[in-house]
């Protein structure tokens, strides 16, 4: 599966005139008494930038100014393509590539301060109908609206190759719309004069997906009443605080369209509060200088959705004999470790519902955490607990740990050495539990103790048959009071694990191999020991083709605004997780 972000623009045909005199210059020109390799010089009103065999260059980049009208024509003849990085022009992917024999004009528009791709034109035909645009047959078509060519809307195709790419751009004064008939979600489009949009075609989704838009800009003299951000007007809206700035309170709109964003930054020295009208979920919402916020409306919840937020990090050493401070953010991040190691840990006397705290400890001696109308809990080293403040005005415990016993095949510390087996499998343990914390599960794990085993067999399949009732595990196991055992080899497979949708501490087991990289562990015990199937959905989740740090979930969102949990045989798998966790966290 190929996503709408992996695709480039391949093979691009552009035949542009260029008016004389015409500049030719190449990687090996001189300009300025240096060569010019594949940063391309800004001031030539007309040039062709070529390749070839003996002058080439792996990537270009377009000259970051030029004269209005500026025409520039890049040309490649070698064998080996090119990556254009194309920042500064309309076209709405950061780079494609060029291969032989092809070749990709632009024209500078100094109003717009870029580059603009020179592509086939579709003009508006001046009648009240909509203007259905064709199965596009080039890669990347623009699409213009003026007074004297206008439609009161533009429909993009029902369909086309993937990654095609669909400009539109307006200078009427009238102000039509893009119809969303075969866009992913019913965007807020309209389009008014100087607007400018870029879609691109998902062919799995069988859908036209917004890149760019134009975007609203607010400063705090622009909300309604002194502090409410009104009803967007387009797909992105860009509230700035800007320096000495008193913002106080910040609402957001009571409502918006499908997908519509509001990200709120400031540059202020106050802090001021964020506020969604009848909601009141998501926790302490604060901004200070330099931190961001960004929302997204989802229509089915008929709510606002926190994308991004800032994160409070503390050291734990600097609170010893102090509550932490009164939250600012959904999230606090308290770290301890030698050398930053506090014997207690004091939670804020004051949080808004559902603000959460994570300790996090990597020191050698345990560490106590006390709050309000919470019992004291203990935090060793190696263990992430998160806790979270309840309707009832207290703190408690929101995650469950799980101790994990991580035994080495034979062969694979004499291949690797001990030292570095060691260190292979406590990564597999930290992307596990950063898969965990993005996904929002309310487990961890924490290494139990680390053990070299003898080998158990040709495959996994053995292995972990064999290991789960193999004598120096379970002891050990028994020992360090271990919930789980996850073992890794040399053996022939990937992954392998018992598939539990009701763990029991006897098959709590699962195994991977040399053979494959450490993203395994995430793959097999937290997923298939805890009960998940594989996913089979639409992006590369943990348990759907293990290239994503998140489990499938509703309550996380992809670049292209999808839960990530799109078309998953299981659309919330944290939550099946989450179920068994507990149990499995009492096994030993």
């Amino acid at each position: 599966m190929r996503s709408f972000l992996t695709v480039l623009f391949l093979a691009v045909q552009c035949l542009t005139v260029l008016a004389e005199p015409i500049t030719n210059l190449n990687p090996r020109s001189v300009v300025a008494g240096k060569v010019i390799g594949g940063d391309i010089p800004s001031g030539y009103p007309n040039m062709v930038y070529s390749m070839w065999n003996g002058a080439w260059v792996s990537s270009v980049n377009l000259p970051p100014t030029a004269p209005n009208g500026a025409k520039l024509n890049i040309v490649i003849y070698s064998s080996w393509p090119t990556l254009v990085f194309n920042t500064n022009t309309d076209i709405p992917q950061a780079s494609y590539k060029l291969t032989k024999d092809t070749s990709l004009g632009f024209e500078y528009v100094e109003a717009k301060k870029r580059w603009e791709v020179i592509v086939p034109t579709v003009e508006g035909n001046n009648s009240m109908s909509p203007l259905q645009i064709n199965t596009p047959q080039n890669v990347i078509t623009r699409v213009r609206l003026s007074d004297s060519a206008w439609n009161p809307a533009v429909v993009l195709p029902p369909k086309a190759a993937d990654g095609s790419a669909v400009l539109v751009s307006s200078k009427a004064t009238k102000t039509g719309k893009i119809d969303s008939t075969n866009l992913l979600f019913p965007y807020t489009t309209s389009l008014g004069k100087d607007s400018d949009y870029a879609f691109i075609f998902n062919a799995s989704l069988g859908k036209w997906l917004l890149l760019t838009s134009p975007e609203t800009l607010l400063t705090l003299n622009d909300l309604n009443e002194g502090s409410d951000i009104p009803t967007p007007r387009t797909a992105m809206t860009r509230l700035t605080l800007e320096p000495g700035s008193k913002a106080g309170l910040v609402r957001l709109p009571a409502s918006g369209n499908q997908r519509d964003r509001i990200i709120i930054k400031s540059q202020a020295d106050t802090r001021s509060n964020i506020s969604i009208l009848n909601d009141t979920s998501k926790g302490t919402m604060t901004i200070g200088k330099g931190e961001t916020y960004e929302f997204m409306w989802d229509d089915n919840l008929k709510s606002w959705q926190v994308l991004q937020a800032p994160v409070t990090r503390l050291k734990a050493v600097n609170y010893a004999d102090q509550a932490l401070p009164t939250t600012t953010t959904t999230m606090t991040i308290v770290e301890a470790w030698d050398g930053n190691w506090a014997s207690a840990v004091n939670l804020p006397n004051q949080a808004t519902t559902h603000d959460r705290v994570v300790v996090k400890s990597s020191a050698p001696n345990s560490m106590v955490v006390m709050g309000v109308g919470m019992s004291q809990q203990t935090i060793s080293n190696g263990e992430e607990v998160v806790f979270v403040f309840n309707a009832s005005k207290a703190w408690e415990r929101e995650t469950s740990t799980i101790r994990v016993l991580m035994t080495m095949g034979q062969g694979l510390v004499n291949k690797l050495g001990l030292s570095a087996a060691q260190l292979r499998q406590m990564e597999s343990l930290r992307i596990t539990n950063e898969t965990l914390s993005n996904s929002g599960n309310k487990f961890r794990l924490q290494l139990a103790s680390l053990l070299t085993v003898p080998d158990f067999g040709k495959d996994l399949n053995t292995a972990i048959y064999h290991a789960r009732s193999n004598s120096l595990i379970q002891g050990e196991r028994n020992r360090v009071a271990a919930d789980a055992v996850y073992y890794e080899g040399i053996e022939a497979g990937c992954g392998l694990a018992y598939v539990l949708p009701k763990p029991n501490s006897y098959s709590m087991m699962s195994a991977g191999s040399l053979n494959c990289g450490t993203v395994i562990m995430r793959h097999e015990l937290a997923g298939h020991n805890m009960g998940l199937n594989h996913g089979n959905g639409f992006y590369p989740t943990a348990m759907s083709g293990n290239r994503m740090p998140y489990f499938a979930t509703p309550f996380r969102f992809s670049s292209t605004l999808l839960p990530i949990s799109y078309k998953a045989y299981l659309p919330d798998e944290v939550n099946l997780m989450d179920k068994n966790a507990p149990a499995v966290a009492k096994f030993r």
